[in-house]
Parts: C-alpha cells; sequence; structure tokens
C-alpha cells in the first residue's frame, strides 16, 4: 500500500510538472486541490479502463449528424449555391446518403476521466483538433494524474493546431451552451458525426447526449449570422455612432443596487400585474421590453428604461407611440446594431456594444460595455440589463415564454393588436413546457431557444441577485415563483433617484472622433479584397476539397483556429481584418455544412471529381457576389432599409433573409426566396 502511494504521489508530480512547463490551466486547478475521496485504485481498475477504450475504437459513439441541406436555412448568397448543387446532383442521378456520414473527429468529447484512460491511443487513432472534457469533479482529475502519465496529452496539446477545454459544469445546459459556444469559436462545419466517449459520470453524459440530440443539434448550425445582417449591422452602427453625444453601456462590477428592478416582458400574464407595477413605479426601476411599452404607457406607466434589439422594422410600433406618449423620460438602451430609424423618438439613448458580430470586433472587443447575455430575444437583453447595472432584487412580469394554449400570447395592450402593427412571423405553440405555477404552457422553438439562455445567465451571471418570477407562464430555472401578490417590495423614491444617478454616470460618452478611428474605410477596403482574395484561392481550388483540409483552410481564414486563437488571446489585433472574418463566416459556414455533405457521397471517383469541380466553381461566383456587396456598404453606409410606417409589406420592405417581409405569396407562385420550389412546397409549409 506504502508503496502503491509512492507511485500515485511521483506519477501526480510528473504531470503537475509537465502542465506547469506549457503553462495549461489544469495546474493552477490541481496546485493546491486538497481531494474529498482518497484514491482507491488496483490493476483492475486500469484493466477495465484499457478495455472501455479498445471497445470504443472498435464501435465509437458519434454526435448526431445531419442529412441533406434544407434551402429555407440559406440567405441570398447561399440560395443560388445550394440550388445549384441539388440540380446539378439531380441531372447526374449522384446518389447522397440520408445522413452525413464521415466520421469527421474535428471535435472530440470525453464525458468524465478515471484509471486507465489512454490519451495516447485516443488522440492518435482519432486526431481531433479541439477536445473537450468534461469532468465536474476534480476528485476525478486528481486521482486521474495519480494513476495515468499524461505525456501524450501534454505532446498534442503542445501542437498550436490543436486546443482543449476543459468544462466542470455539473447541469447539462450549462454544459451544452459551452459546446455549442465552442462550435461557434471554431468550426461550426465540423460539428455533427463527431466522436465522444462515455468514460464515467454516464448519467450526466446521457443527458447532454439526449440534448443535443433531440433538442439542440439545430442550434448548433442555427443563427450563424449572414452577409446581409453583418452588413446591415455595419451600417446601423455607422449611422448611430457618428453623432458627438453617443452614449455607450458600461457594465456593474458587482450587485450594489439598493433599488429593485422590475423586467416587463409582452406575455399575456402582464395584464393580472399591471397594478403591480403602478403601484411601484416611484421605488423600483423598471425596465420594458420590446412591445410591452405599449402596456405600460396606455397603463399610466413610464419606464426608466426600455430595451429594442432589432435591426430592421422596430420603427413603426415606436412612431405610433411617439404621438401618443411622452418618450422624453424614457432611457432607450439599444445594441450599437439597432435599426437607427427608432433612436430619434429618445432624448436619452445609451448604446451597448452587441457581441459575436462584426462591429463588436470592429470596435476593439470592449466587453464592458457589452451585456452579459445579450439574446437571442430582447427579454434575453432586458434581463441581462438589470444584472449589469448592479441590481440585488430582479423580479420578472410578462416574462411568459409562450402561451397557456388558448390563443393569448402578448398582453391585451400590446401594440400587436393595434390597427396598425406590423406582423412579422407567427409563432407555432407545440411543446409543452413547465409552468411557473401551475396547469400546462407551452412554447414555441424560439421562445425555448430564449428561455434556455435565460437559465444559464441565471446560473452563470446571477449569483450575486435574488430572481424572482411572477409572470404565469414558463417556470425559469434559478428564479422563485412568486405571486406578484405575495411580494413587498424594498426602496424608496429618493433611493430609486440616487441608483440611477449612478447608473447614468456611470456611461462613457463616444465622440465621432473616436468613432472614426474605427471606421478606417480604405484599411476596411484593403481587408475585404484580401479576405475575398484568399477565400477564392482556397474555395475556388477543386483541389481544396480532396480531404477536409478545406474546413482547416477555412478556419483559419476566419480567423478562428487554434493556431490564431493561441497568438492572439493576450493582445488585441487588427480590427479590420477580424472584422470582415466575422462579418463573412457566417454564410460562409452554411455554405462550409452544405459542401461537407455533398463531399460525402460514396460515388466513383470521377464523380467526386466533378462534385469538387461544379463546388469550387459556385463558391468562386458566390465569393465575388458577396465581396461587391461587403464594399458597397463601405460605399454608403447610409443605405439601410426605409422606415416603415404601418401598413402591408411591400416591394420596398423585402429582405430575403426575413420570410415577414415577403408580403402575401400566392401558393402557386415561385418562392421568394429563390429554390425554384413554389411557394407551397418552400416557405409555404
Amino acid at each position: 500500500m506504502v508503496k502503491q502511494s509512492k507511485i500515485s504521489n511521483k506519477l501526480f508530480k510528473k504531470n503537475l510538472s509537465a502542465f506547469r512547463k506549457h503553462d495549461l490551466h489544469i495546474a493552477a486547478l490541481m496546485e493546491n486541490h486538497q481531494p474529498v475521496v482518497a484514491l482507491n485504485f488496483g490493476e483492475e481498475n486500469r484493466s477495465l479502463g484499457f478495455n472501455k477504450i479498445k471497445n470504443f475504437i472498435k464501435a465509437p459513439s458519434l454526435f448526431e449528424t445531419f442529412g441533406i441541406p434544407d434551402v429555407r436555412t440559406f440567405d441570398r448568397y447561399g440560395v443560388p449555391f445550394i440550388r445549384n448543387l441539388q440540380n446539378y446532383v439531380a441531372t447526374e442521378k449522384i446518389k447522397c446518403p440520408p445522413l452525413l456520414n464521415d466520421g469527421l473527429s474535428f471535435y472530440f468529447v470525453i464525458f468524465g476521466l478515471g484509471p486507465g484512460l489512454d490519451f495516447g491511443t485516443l488522440l492518435r487513432k482519432f486526431k481531433p483538433t479541439i477536445l473537450i472534457i468534461i469532468e465536474p469533479e476534480l476528485d476525478n482529475l486528481y486521482h486521474s494524474m495519480q494513476t495515468d502519465d499524461w505525456h501524450d496529452f501534454v505532446e498534442w496539446q503542445a501542437d498550436p493546431d490543436n486546443m482543449y477545454f476543459l468544462i466542470q459544469h455539473q447541469s447539462a445546459d450549462l454544459i451544452i451552451a459551452d459546446i455549442q459556444l465552442l462550435i461557434r469559436q471554431f468550426c461550426p462545419a465540423a460539428f455533427g458525426n463527431n466522436p465522444y466517449l462515455i468514460y464515467r459520470d454516464f448519467d450526466l453524459a446521457k443527458e447532454v447526449i439526449d440534448l443535443a440530440r433531440h433538442k439542440d443539434l439545430a442550434l448548433m448550425h442555427s443563427g450563424l449570422g449572414f452577409l446581409y445582417d453583418e452588413t446591415l449591422m455595419m451600417k446601423n452602427t455607422y449611422l448611430n455612432l457618428t453623432s458627438d453625444h453617443s452614449k455607450v453601456f458600461s457594465r456593474s462590477s458587482e450587485a450594489y443596487l439598493s433599488t429593485p428592478a422590475i423586467v416587463v416582458g409582452a406575455g399575456p400574464s402582464l395584464d393580472v400585474d399591471i397594478d403591480f407595477i403602478r403601484q411601484h413605479t416611484h421605488h423600483a426601476i423598471i425596465i420594458s421590453t420590446g412591445t410591452a411599452l405599449r402596456s405600460l404607457l396606455v397603463n399610466g406607466i413610464t419606464p426608466d428604461f426600455h430595451v429594442e434589439l432589432e435591426n430592421i422594422h422596430v420603427y413603426s410600433s415606436i412612431l405610433k407611440l411617439s404621438t401618443e406618449f411622452d418618450l422624453s423620460q424614457i432611457c432607450l438602451l439599444v445594441p450599437n446594431t439597432i435599426d437607427p430609424h427608432i433612436v430619434s423618438f429618445f432624448k436619452n439613448t445609451v448604446f451597448f456594444y452587441r457581441s459575436g458580430v462584426s462591429t463588436f470586433v470592429l470596435l476593439g472587443k470592449q466587453y464592458n460595455h457589452t451585456l452579459c447575455a445579450a439574446g437571442p430575444l430582447v427579454v434575453n437583453v432586458s434581463f441581462s440589463l438589470a444584472i449589469d447595472i448592479g441590481a440585488q432584487d430582479i423580479y420578472l412580469i410578462g416574462t411568459d415564454f409562450g402561451s397557456r394554449g388558448d390563443g393569448s400570447d402578448h398582453a391585451k395592450d400590446n401594440v400587436l393588436y393595434t390597427d396598425t402593427a406590423i406582423t412579422g412571423y407567427v409563432r407555432q405553440y407545440d411543446e409543452e413546457v413547465p409552468a411557473n405555477f401551475e396547469g400546462r404552457f407551452f412554447a414555441s422553438k424560439d421562445f425555448i431557444f430564449g428561455l434556455k439562455a435565460m437559465n444559464v445567465s441565471i446560473k452563470t451571471y446571477a449569483n450575486q441577485c435574488n430572481i424572482y418570477n411572477c409572470s404565469d407562464g414558463a417556470l425559469i430555472e434559478g428564479a422563485t415563483p412568486i405571486l406578484s401578490s405575495d411580494v413587498v417590495l424594498g426602496g424608496s423614491a429618493h433611493s430609486k433617484s440616487q441608483d440611477l444617478e449612478n447608473i447614468n454616470q456611470g456611461f462613457m460618452t463616444l465622440s465621432a472622433d473616436e468613432f472614426s478611428k474605427y471606421w478606417d474605410v480604405p484599411l476596411l477596403r484593403e481587408s475585404i479584397n484580401g479576405f475575398c482574395d484568399y477565400a477564392t484561392k482556397i474555395f475556388g481550388n477543386p483541389h481544396s476539397y480532396s480531404d477536409t483540409l478545406y474546413l482547416t483552410a477555412f478556419t483559419a481564414l476566419s480567423r478562428r483556429s487554434p493556431r490564431y486563437r493561441r497568438l492572439h488571446q493576450q493582445t488585441f489585433h487588427n480590427g479590420a481584418d477580424d472584422c470582415v472574418a466575422t462579418m463573412f463566416r457566417g454564410t460562409l459556414d452554411m455554405m462550409m455544412i452544405s459542401s461537407r455533405y455533398y463531399l460525402s457521397i460514396t460515388g466513383s471517383s470521377s464523380e467526386k471529381s466533378n462534385l469538387r469541380e461544379v463546388i469550387a466553381f459556385e463558391m468562386e461566383a458566390l465569393i465575388e457576389r458577396m465581396r461587391i456587396d461587403a464594399l458597397a456598404m463601405l460605399d454608403d453606409p447610409t443605405d439601410i432599409p426605409p422606415a416603415k410606417a404601418g401598413g402591408e409589406w411591400d416591394n420596398a420592405d423585402f429582405v430575403h433573409e426575413a420570410d415577414y417581409t415577403w408580403g402575401n405569396v400566392a401558393r402557386n407562385a415561385e418562392c421568394p426566396c429563390g429554390s425554384g420550389k413554389r411557394f407551397k412546397h418552400c416557405h409555404g409549409k
């Protein structure tokens, strides 16, 4: 027993020394860790581990994969690309697989650590670029360092083209959120059909895999961004930040406000709680969300903050309100990418930097001017605002995230129920979720996405806050369900006034001269041309598709490779080049996903060669169209969609990527997306 202890301690010190040498953050975790459970290890444990690895290599478990690309998910550049590919495959009678099955191991996920986990064999077999280790228990990591030599792991991660991540969450939702983030940070097209090993923690691993399989797989590839959206956000930012009095949001580092915050959503349960909000207007900070603003104003409540998120067509609802109510006392809190038409209606506008988009990179990646979780829905932004202004007590009202199934999904005084309202897409509330109080409650897919994001935000960012959910809607994890009639609010008019003054004093002022340093047209033009030239060199060459190196090349081009991240994680780099890469990569991500699918055909060598030629030809044409439009954005950054006051959608409002702007399309007409299909067989399904 003494001999075994000496061996384990010696091996632990050897591994720890190697981690220190390579500056791995695992070393910091293990330096002073005192295991709660003593090591209980025998050769039988090692033998079981080796057998598990051996069996896994023979028949690896793979993440859910994807099938034939759906033309409805592509933008104005992608639709012709995918349509021409589909036509070519049909004409040549090439047999395509129902599901992608190429066994790509760009990502490799390991659940749990323990004796006998042979990293060397696994890494040599699968050759991953990104290794994700999920281990909530530090004791297991500690004991693994006592029983196994981590030399092969250390050597693998020393390669600048590889990178590992250790996820320590015990919540499946948080683990999935981290995996989604990593997929987007590196190569979305490489996700799907990747190996995962459940070494231990079977129950947690099964929960994560089930979430990925049944609910979250589509989200891994959704919302990647399109060039149109990115160029529009660039133009909106130009118009919003070229004045000399642009105020920019700054985060509070702690929850310090003595005044409670009430986040007001637009859900139908808001009607029940309107009186509660009115009673506490003078000693609570009221944050209005999107279309909830009219419900508040009609009932005599002027919120302290109003939050909007959308890039287009917000104007009509604000215009109508501006003719009926005084908006001058409301602070408008919006992303720098917001539709500029609405800003003029408010005397006090504060912009937060929207992270993850091209303008955020252009403006220097200043995280202190972002919100902790600004999306996917506007209610997520309002909640993040409450956290980031430093609220200690946050009450959620009207944040329903769906419907009771009675046809009502907004409060009765909502702007969407007025005669001049412009209606967007119609949600389908077809998935039951747990209710906050009692009875049955239903959500749409986008509301479920927002609800899950809210759950993650509470677990990740609201540790210093008390969250109370008064909404008669979906259960929000981490928020205490409570009826508004049972709430006793603290605070006073005096403390609210002081807190609001402190919040406003924390905002930054950005001058036009300061903004012009970021908006360097010659440098941006050079970056666009350089990016497109190199993209054409890669994707316009049929030989690039002979193996999966085209994905590796794209990861480098889009400035998301491990090598690039290692080189630049300590210092900021060329903002223009990074901005342009971010601008283009969402559309190109979708092209890479579809290309990967078609390149997996099991046809003859000549069929594969001809298909590579077609993909290269289509990609070259697509990149050139994108170049022209990106440069046009610089030529006239004031060219944005017109302000729409109301009425039916018409040709002037048409946005290819937003089908709710297409107006009334006849079912037998050709779909406006350009797929070549009839509307009833495409977006009209």
